[in-house]
Order: structure tokens, then sequence, then C-alpha cells
């Protein structure tokens, strides 16, 4: 926590993160395929080995040139050649992944920065992620939401320390949607996005539990509604498996 820029650098890295491993992925797959051709064309008293032959293919494509392996062959020198023009440009895209990363991270210092000594004040007052949404209840709305004013209060009890300023630039960058209001899930993604999953995953499989079983039931009235409309002479023995269709809409409501 006391060195700030370095928190900048593992932020950077994050974003950077992301998208490297493909573009690893495909640099390898890059160097074992122009080290077999290679191998495979030149004669083996100048590349012995594949590992030879990669060795050479790994110095050519980082630009090193160590001049310890050179082709001999005709097709070696045409298959180098494409080589250093294509990893050339193949290399350039890393390069800007990393540059934009920094570039972003740099230019949202601030609000990085703020997020950081945000988290480490909570846990530094004995809070943990867990607690977020009662806190949020007990400072905010019945839906759990808090107004600038009770985001306020709500640090102020917790003793967090910004000054009204710091406060108001937090509320900010929570209510990315502008509505004036931040609910707990928003607070627990930016500041807790490893936990949000194990606080909020549960709640959200079971809603949507629930959002099942009262469509099956609302279905399950419009077809007993539309079977009463049916005109007498049909058969009164189609729908005789009703009760086990009731006993089953049951069960789901009892497990919900």
């Amino acid at each position: 926590r006391h060195f700030q820029n370095f928190h900048l650098l593992l932020n950077a890295f994050g974003l950077m993160f992301e998208a490297l491993p493909v573009l690893l992925f495909c640099l390898v797959w890059e160097a074992l395929f122009f080290a077999s051709l290679i191998y495979y064309f030149e004669p083996r008293s100048n590349i012995e080995t594949l590992p030879a032959a990669l060795w050479m293919v790994i110095v050519t494509m980082t630009t090193v040139g160590y001049g310890d392996r050179t082709p001999v062959s005709r097709e070696g020198y045409i298959l180098v050649s494409v080589l250093i023009i294509s990893s050339a440009l193949y290399m350039a895209i890393p390069v800007g992944i990393v540059g934009n990363a920094f570039s972003r991270v740099w230019a949202d210092r601030d609000r990085v920065l703020l997020m950081q000594k945000t988290r480490v004040k909570i846990l530094q007052g004995g809070y943990a992620a867990a607690d977020i949404p009662e806190l949020f209840k007990l400072f905010g709305s019945q839906s759990g939401t808090l107004t600038i004013a009770n985001f306020r209060k709500m640090l102020s009890q917790m003793r967090i320390g910004f000054s009204e300023a710091r406060i108001v630039e937090l509320f900010n960058s929570f209510d990315g949607d502008g509505s004036g209001t931040v609910d707990p899930q928003e607070f627990v993604r930016a500041l807790f996005p490893g936990a949000y999953a194990d606080i909020y995953g549960t709640e959200g499989a079971t809603k949507r539990h629930r959002d099942l079983v009262k469509s099956f039931e609302w279905g399950w009235r419009r077809m007993q509604e539309e079977i009463q409309r049916l005109p007498q002479y049909m058969p009164g023995n189609i729908f005789t498996d009703s009760v086990g269709l009731s006993s089953m809409s049951a069960d789901m409501t009892i497990e919900s």
C-alpha cells in the first residue's frame, strides 16, 4: 500500500494478460512451424537438430540476431526472409497492447488509486466484502441503494477518513450509469471483483430458479383454464394426469 505506482503497474499487467495468452500461443505456433521447415530444408551440417532450428528462429523473431546460426540453402534464405518480415509485423501487436494498457491505467490513475485506497481502508476497518450488502441495507433504502448523502454517512460511520471531495469523486466512480444512486452490486464489483461471484452468484441462481417456477405455474394455470373451456363431448380421460403435474408444481415451489 506504500507504493502507489506499483499498484498502477499491477493494474496494467492485469489488463495486458487478458490478451497476451492468445498472442503467445500464436507466437509459439509460428516458431515451431518455421523451425520445422528450416530443419527440413537446411543440411544437417548446418542445422543438426530441431532444437537448433528453433533457437535460430527465436533469435531471428526477437531481432536479437546473434549470427551463430544462419541459413546456407536457397530455401533456408527464403524461409528466414519471410520469418523476419512476418515476425516484425507480429511483434508490433503485443508491444502495442502493452503500451495501450499502460496508457489506459496512467490516464485513469487517480480513480485506480482511489479504489485501491478505499479497499485498504475497508479491510483495515475490519469489514469484509460479504459485509457490504448488509451495510447498504443499514444506511440505504429498502432496495439497498445509497444516495450521495447516505453514501457519505456510511463512509463516515465506517471511519474511512476521506474528504468531502474524495467521497463525491468515489461516489461518481461507482455510479457509472448516472442514476444518482449506488447499489451494493456496483460497490462490490468495483472493489472486490474476486468476491462478487461468491456473494451474488448463488442469489442470482436462486432468483432464476424462482422465476422458472413462477413461469411454470403460470403456464399450468393457463392450461387448466383452456381445459375447462373445452366442449363437454371431448373424452374425459385425456388429462387424467393433472394431479401428478399439480404435485410436481407444488414440489418445485417448496424447493424454491
